[in-house]
């Protein structure tokens, strides 16, 4: 059996400690805990179509509905209240275009992958039209709504 001398070892350390480095500077944040935001992706617009069951199993409940200012109140709402308001929220205008159109038509028009590289851009959060979508616990759910109150 062969002796590995002190430097040996010491390369041997650093060149495995440097492979390992590197392989975890190239994961994204958020990416190993999250996991599959193209099946999170899919379920929301599933949804957003309204043949998808309830939408709140698609929510951390309870959640907060915050106002569009800042000063506005925020209301914690439960899983009926979400689901009793969800496609209300999905007719907001998001704001992106000059043309009126609706949270609706964003999600429905968006591919898992043009979601996962332009809205999400590498974080472990991103707004959606009233929706902020988040991955906590290694689970994607919406996390919060902004939207005037009723």
């Amino acid at each position: 059996m062969r002796s590995v001398n002190r430097y040996g070892m010491i390369s041997l350390v650093f060149g495995t400690a440097v492979a390992v480095f590197l392989g975890a500077a190239s994961i994204r944040p958020g990416e190993a805990a999250c996991g599959d935001f193209a099946g999170f992706w899919t379920k929301f617009q599933a949804a957003a179509k309204g043949g998808a069951g309830r939408p709140s199993a698609l929510a951390r409940t309870p959640i907060d509905l915050r106002g569009e200012l800042d000063g506005d109140a925020v209301e914690t709402i439960d899983e009926a209240a979400f689901d009793e308001r969800f496609d209300a929220w999905l007719e907001i205008d998001p704001g992106l275009s000059a043309e009126p159109t609706t949270a609706r038509a964003l999600i429905l028009s968006t591919s898992a992958a043009s979601a996962e590289a332009d809205l999400m851009k590498g974080d472990a959060e991103a707004r959606v039209g009233p929706f902020t979508l988040s991955c906590e616990s290694g689970r994607w759910a919406i996390a919060r709504v902004y939207a005037a109150a009723e």
